[in-house]
């Protein structure tokens, strides 16, 4: 707990509530850009050789700072209407299956 939500704990009521709300969001927010921003530099200097591995690696991070178990890539076609499944994380032990997944239609 921040030295302002200490402070605002103090001073119960629906402005302190409202106050303590928008800057837990706030931190989130710091929190998730700054997640963002780590993954954006992962690719910078990363060789167009290591893609796939770089592409994997991000989706492990995304998972596991959403807490999930798996996390999947998927290549939209130029028209729009199919995609394909071109990377996945799992954790370990968690089901795979949609490797190899190809035109799959999105109205499916």
């Amino acid at each position: 707990m921040s030295d302002s939500q200490r402070l605002l704990a103090q001073q119960p009521g629906p402005a302190t509530r409202k106050l303590l709300r928008a800057e837990t969001a706030l931190q989130q927010r710091v929190e998730f850009e700054s997640f963002v921003y780590r993954i954006q530099n992962h690719f910078v200097n990363l060789p167009s050789t290591e893609l796939d591995w770089g592409v994997r690696e991000a989706l492990a991070a995304m998972a596991e700072y959403v807490g999930v178990e798996q996390a999947h890539c998927f290549r939209v076609h130029q028209q729009g209407a199919m995609v394909d499944h071109t990377h996945e994380w799992t954790a370990a032990g968690a089901p795979t299956g949609l490797s190899g997944l190809r035109r799959l239609a999105l109205d499916e």
